[in-house]
């Protein structure tokens, strides 16, 4: 059940990889992805389901001399995580509400290899397949900083809104497929970090 799930996933990353391209297209140099550019991989955001467990089934798929180093890699972004969780508790009970700004937070993805190429970049998340343009999503939009776009200024966009709507019914799909699923987690979102230290049954059930 659950590789056609991933199926379903790939064809949603194949319409995001055409957006960006015509996109790209339409932007005459305004999109400046290049090789060696990591300014994605160091941006904080979360992974549904389905979107974890394609990660690590991919992942697995890595030869040894690839997947040790990004294990490895994960002890510390596991630590810069928990800082900025524990920040987000202290920040609450101190009756701070304006939050966390996640677009200012820098954590490594464990996937950047040292040569700052991704070890999975053929398989990468919905997000970073779209950074380098404008997205929206809940009436918000942002762009990449090292692009040229404009923030403010109207240009068409990636709906990651509606990404992550198609994203969260494949998770419950999949936890409901599980004998041992629990749809009640279909809205979980977990770290690039988790997904691939995480067996894959687990993440299918949601058992995290």
């Amino acid at each position: 059940m659950y590789r056609r799930l991933f199926e379903s996933y790939e064809r949603l990353a194949g319409d995001a990889d055409a957006v960006f391209e015509k996109i790209k297209s339409e932007a005459q140099g305004l999109v400046r992805c290049r090789q060696g550019c990591a300014d994605c991989c160091h941006a904080a955001f979360g992974l549904f389901l389905i979107e974890a467990a394609y990660l690590q089934w991919r992942f697995q798929g890595l030869d040894r001399k690839t997947r040790r180093p990004a294990l490895t890699r994960c002890s510390k972004a596991d630590r810069e995580l928990e800082k900025l969780q524990k920040k987000f508790i202290e920040d609450n009970s101190a009756g701070h509400d304006k939050g966390i700004d996640l677009s200012l937070v820098r954590i490594r993805c464990p996937l950047l290899s040292d040569d700052l190429s991704c070890d999975l970049y053929t398989y990468r998340p919905i997000t970073c397949r779209v950074y380098g343009i404008p997205t929206s999503a809940d009436g918000n939009s942002r762009v990449c900083p090292r692009s040229g776009f404009d923030e403010g200024s109207r240009y068409t966009t990636f709906d990651l809104g509606a990404a992550e709507r198609i994203l969260y019914g494949l998770s419950r799909r999949m936890l409901g497929s599980s004998p041992h699923g629990d749809v009640e987690k279909s809205g979980l979102l977990v770290s690039v970090s988790k997904a691939i230290k995480t067996p894959l049954e687990d993440l299918i059930a949601g058992r995290l």
